[in-house]
């Protein structure tokens, strides 16, 4: 329970930057390297199950060839995603167009190995970590965010 606690802390302020997302239709997804059981409790624990699990928008690493740091994850995550916008006559996803919240070293490895954007975020790694990792950024919450064009601005801004 302590662990889904502290990511109460780290996802502040998600809740209004997903409201914005399906304002916007913007795809989002969770990708992690947690076991299903785990990542249930886990987004039960921060109220977020139903819109990650029942949409199958949830991406596990038992899922994937390889877990992370392996782009396997990532690029699973975006060829679905993908698929989905290209059946609704959509432009298909490049990972150059995502933007990846990642709060481990390994998490940052894959999504810079997988070509999308890796902002680091939390409290669970060193912000220094993370960056010499490979993100562009590091941010502690999800405060400062109110929609895509904010994190298009962290983005550009990082560079």
């Amino acid at each position: 329970m302590k662990k889904i606690q502290s990511k109460n802390l780290i996802c502040a302020g998600v809740d209004k930057l997903f409201e914005s997302f399906d304002r916007d239709g913007v795809l989002h997804a969770v990708v992690t390297n947690a076991p299903m059981l785990n990542a249930s409790a886990m987004l039960n624990g921060i109220r977020l199950a139903k819109r990650f699990i029942d949409s199958k928008n949830l991406f596990i690493a038992d899922e994937c060839k390889k877990p992370k740091p392996d782009p396997a994850p990532y690029n699973r995550a975006i060829a679905v995603l993908s698929d989905r916008l290209v059946a609704a006559g959509e432009a298909h996803l490049e990972p150059s167009q995502c933007a990846v919240f990642e709060d481990s070293p390994t998490g940052v490895r894959s999504g810079v190995a997988a070509k999308c954007h890796v902002i680091g975020i939390g409290t669970s790694a060193e912000p220094q970590t993370l960056l010499s990792e490979g993100a562009l950024t590091h941010i502690n919450d999800y405060l400062s965010l109110d929609d895509v064009h904010s994190i298009e601005e962290l983005i550009e801004s990082s560079r």
